[in-house]
């Protein structure tokens, strides 16, 4: 519950939701040729410096998270491995955090 983490009250829930879809995305992206990306997606939720998008306001975070569920439901179908490491790509930068 501390400012501008996972619980902080003041961000209002919104990493509730967003919480929700990640598991969705682990469930996804099971198995071995994920583990990188479920690793990334991982790294960036908790993040060393604060949670995914801590320093995005709440319509960037509210992009970001469409966004990304976009992406990882794309990846999740995608046959083609080019297409895979192009949409692999955008998600690492999908999950950047606001400047």
């Amino acid at each position: 519950k501390q400012k501008g983490m996972l619980l902080d009250p003041t961000l209002s829930g919104r990493y509730v939701a967003l919480a929700t879809d990640f598991t969705t995305y682990m469930n996804l992206l099971s198995g071995f040729e994920w583990t990188t990306l479920r690793w990334a997606l991982i790294g960036e939720f908790f993040g060393s410096f604060g949670p995914i998008w801590s320093k995005c306001d709440q319509n960037a975070f509210n992009q970001k998270a469409s966004t990304l569920k976009t992406q990882v439901n794309a990846v999740a179908r995608e046959t083609d491995q080019l297409k895979k490491w192009e949409l692999e790509r955008q998600i690492k930068d999908t999950v950047r955090n606001c400047q």
